[in-house]
Order: C-alpha cells, then sequence, then structure tokens
C-alpha cells in the first residue's frame, strides 16, 4: 500500500467515524446505502463494481482532489473506496464508502457537473448580505476605502461614514462610521447601507442598521455593489447629554444635518 493510500486510509477512517458522530451516532450502515442510485442513470455504487458510471466516479473525485490519483479504469476497487470515505467523512455525509445519491451529487457540485435537482447554495465566494461577521472576515484579508464622508464644523465635527470595499472579492462592501471621544456625553451612532439600481436616482435603504453606543466604529454587514447595482453608507450620531433624567432618553440630532452620506460607488 502506498504511503498516499494509507495516509488516505487513515483519514477517511477518522473521517467517517467523524460523520457518524455528527449525524447523531448513527454507523457506518445509516450511510445513502439505502438509495438505488447514485449519478443519474446510475445505479448505486459498491466497491468490486466496474462500469462507466464508476469511471465518472473516479474522474470526479481526481478533479475534487489530484492526490487521490485515482486510476480512471472504471473499476471500483479499495483505493478508490478509501478516495470516497475521505470525500464523505470531510464532507460530513454519511459514510461508508459507497456511493449513492447524497455523495454523487455532492461530487456533481464540486466539479460543476449535472447531478440530481436539490437545494442550492450560494457559492462560498459571494456576498452573505447583511453579514456582519463576513464583513469581519473580509476586512482581515484586505480592504480599500473607495468612499468616505466627515461632518466639518458643528457638534459632531469629525463624523466620518465611509464604503469599505474588500480587495479580495470584487463588489462586496461594507459601510463603517466612526466619531471622536466625547468622555462628557453619551452617543449612538447608527449606521446603514443604500441601495440603488439607477445610480442614486432612487433608492432603497437595506434592512440592516448598525446601532454602537458611545463614540467609537462600528460597521455593516457586506452588500454587494457589482454593476449595476450602486450603494452608498449613511450615518447619524444621536448626543444626550449625561444630565438627562434617567430612563428619558432625549437624543439631539446635529443642527446642520441629521445625517451624512457617502457618494455612490458601484463595482464596475
Amino acid at each position: 500500500m502506498s504511503a498516499i493510500t494509507s495516509t488516505r486510509l487513515a483519514r477517511g477512517i477518522v473521517a467517517a467515524v467523524t460523520a457518524a458522530l455528527l449525524v447523531g451516532g448513527a454507523g457506518p450502515a445509516a450511510a445513502d446505502d439505502t438509495e438505488n442510485r447514485s449519478y443519474p442513470g446510475c445505479p448505486l455504487l459498491l466497491e468490486g463494481q466496474t462500469s462507466s458510471c464508476v469511471e465518472r466516479l473516479q474522474r470526479d473525485l481526481n478533479a475534487v482532489d489530484p492526490d487521490y490519483a485515482l486510476p480512471e479504469t472504471g473499476f471500483f476497487g479499495p483505493a478508490t473506496r478509501t478516495a470516497v470515505l475521505d470525500f464523505q467523512g470531510w464532507r460530513r455525509l454519511p459514510a461508508d464508502g459507497n456511493v449513492g445519491g447524497l455523495t454523487a451529487d455532492a461530487l456533481a457540485r464540486e466539479v460543476g457537473e449535472p447531478g440530481e435537482a436539490g437545494p442550492t447554495e450560494p457559492p462560498p465566494d459571494s456576498c452573505r448580505e447583511g453579514d456582519r461577521d463576513q464583513a469581519t472576515e473580509l476586512a482581515d484579508r484586505g480592504f480599500t476605502t473607495v468612499r468616505e464622508q466627515t461632518l466639518r464644523g458643528g457638534a459632531y465635527d469629525g463624523l466620518t461614514v465611509s464604503v469599505r470595499a474588500s480587495d479580495t472579492m470584487p463588489g462586496c462592501a461594507w459601510g463603517l462610521i466612526s466619531a471622536q471621544d466625547d468622555p462628557l456625553s453619551l452617543e449612538v451612532h447608527e449606521v446603514w447601507v443604500d441601495r440603488s439600481l439607477d445610480g442614486g436616482a432612487t433608492w432603497e435603504q437595506q434592512p440592516e442598521t448598525t446601532t454602537q453606543l458611545f463614540s467609537g466604529v462600528t460597521h455593516t454587514g457586506v452588500y454587494d455593489a457589482t454593476g449595476p447595482v450602486s450603494i452608498r453608507v449613511c450615518g447619524v450620531s444621536y448626543h444626550q447629554p449625561l444630565s438627562a433624567p434617567s430612563g428619558e432618553p432625549q437624543y439631539e440630532v446635529p443642527d446642520q444635518s441629521p445625517y451624512v452620506c457617502t457618494g455612490w460607488w458601484t463595482q464596475g
């Protein structure tokens, strides 16, 4: 047995056990071996079979992970079963080394081949709109400030809103608001994203509004600004004097403007 095959077998066994625990303690017998097909037009694939369906299985497994290095002979041998176990385990599929509809459809989706129709999920590299965690992740991977607007003068001199765009995911952007510290007051900063399909002639505010108490920085979730969709970021800072009666908010908005917005931005 080659070093790669030995490693795959060990990893596949560990992954299979993990998958079994994740699906509620059901062992390998609970896998999709109750199905009577794998790929459309193909039966359940089992070790020992030889067919063009097995050849497709080997081709798809190699496309998903070239380290499987399976000879595409159409014979379902021990190496193919090891690769199947590995694939099933790491995708948290019921793992028994057989290939039923769940496994075949998962393989087809990953390599972009037609499979059985089923629920679709957004591709992993797309904006999960309104998701603040993704904005944080993308900021860690690099971003560019593409639009910014700052209030000058008045009670909230220095209040800034900006559009930040991902450097690694074109069109994926989010809004940010920042304000100067004021130790003698309580401030509530709100920031949101407006979106337009006609360059700003008409627009709608996205439902997610992020609020941050006190001075500081906060951001929205991400939004897709790929053309023809344009976005802008707006924000407002409410001021509550410390002398305000407890339990009776007396918010005040800057006289010069109730809010500040950036210009519109579209990923070209």
